[in-house]
């Protein structure tokens, strides 16, 4: 019995740092510090752990692994690449980077009146720089930028890869969150198993964590999903207001979901230590909603609200994510009160045959009002 999805195909979409080098490799460690080390090397698994690594001994994914999933092979993520990018940014008020991605529709809109040339598989990245202060970090480099006055904007490339995995833990799934929800009781959270809907928005406060890294709830549910045998596990992309429309029991549109690759990755270890902090389940904003669709057919189908929006005023204000406790693999969560044996808790705790897996993808369906909020 499984809950892994049997076989996926997904336009899997990535920016790599490295390939940058030797055009704009400086500017972007200066605009994004948070994926580089004081050695300006792209911070690996020793520094930090990643969502969903599965590894509760600080031993992570690289950054390779992770994904953002599009629609297309243009690589139309509908903005999530650019809102994780983004999580990154510097603290300094100077720079405001905007990422303006060429498969992105809205992106595209929004500075329509910029004559701008678009490549296939690239963004700009438009760095507010009045005095030109920041032109000395492209200084000599081959890539192509442009100067908008009080803007400077240069071009960067990313990849998108049409992948077929197979046995993927998939997050959209309502019946997997439900197996998600009972497990996580079961070790001790006190998760509404009698009304999903507030269940899961309570478990999203944990999985929408601010944190670079994530924390122990989404450690717990990668070990999970590792020791199950999945290659992979989607999710909601803590930096969007994610949505998913589901219908009839199938995915037919979503927005804001990554993939991480388990293929590649080491055995990790069955005998690992999980507690629940007081505050896991706290909402990670302070303006943030749940909502469902009432519509029996659509059921499983939600939207969470508030998100980028809690996002934006947070970098407006001159901080950064990087200066919140538990990033950069700080041992925030010292001295857990629990032991489980991933193996065991998967032997008791029963798995449905029939998870609902599937999904076909209808694009535009995802203008649907939504009903019912629920605020986490």
């Amino acid at each position: 019995m499984s809950l892994l999805t049997p076989k996926v195909s997904l336009y899997l979409k990535q920016v790599t740092f490295s390939e940058q080098e030797g055009s704009y490799q400086r500017l972007f460690e200066m605009v994004f510090p948070g994926f580089w080390d004081e050695l300006g090397h792209a911070k690996e698994a020793q520094f930090r752990t990643r969502r969903y690594s599965g590894d509760l001994q600080g031993i992570s994914l690289d950054r390779g692994q992770y994904y953002t999933i599009c629609s297309n092979n243009s690589g139309d993520d509908r903005g999530c690449l650019a809102n994780e990018l983004g999580a990154y940014r510097a603290s300094s008020e100077n720079s405001k980077p905007v990422i303006v991605d060429c498969a992105v529709e809205h992106h595209l809109s929004s500075i329509s009146d910029i004559p701008i040339m678009c490549a296939p598989q690239t963004f700009w990245l438009f760095i507010e720089d009045p005095d030109f202060e920041w032109m000395s970090a492209i200084a000599g480099a081959d890539g192509a930028y442009a100067v908008f006055p009080p803007y400077i904007a240069i071009l960067a490339s990313y990849s998108v890869n049409l992948v077929e995995l197979k046995n993927v833990f998939d997050l959209r799934l309502p019946n997997t969150q439900k197996w998600i929800i009972r497990t996580l009781n079961k070790c001790g959270a006190t998760l509404n198993t009698h009304d999903h809907r507030t269940a899961w928005a309570d478990l999203l406060a944990a999985l929408y964590n601010t944190n670079l890294g994530g924390r122990f709830t989404t450690d717990f549910i990668g070990a999970l999903a590792r020791n199950m045998g999945a290659e992979g596990l989607i999710y909601p992309s803590a930096r969007c207001n994610s949505f998913v429309k589901i219908e009839n029991g199938l995915v037919v549109d979503w927005y804001g979901f990554n993939f991480v690759d388990y293929r590649k990755a080491r055995r990790i270890s069955q005998d690992v230590t999980y507690k629940f902090r007081a505050d896991e389940f706290n909402k990670p904003w302070d303006q943030l909603l749940v909502e469902y669709l009432a519509d029996p057919t659509l059921d499983g189908s939600w939207r969470i609200n508030g998100i980028e929006q809690s996002h934006k005023q947070y970098f407006e204000s001159g901080r950064h994510l990087g200066t919140q406790s538990g990033n950069y693999g700080e041992k925030e969560y010292a001295v857990p009160e629990n032991r489980f044996n991933i193996g065991e808790v998967l032997a008791n705790v029963q798995i449905p045959i029939d998870a609902g897996q599937g999904f076909r993808f209808e694009a535009g369906r995802h203008s649907d009002l939504m009903s019912d909020t629920i605020p986490i």
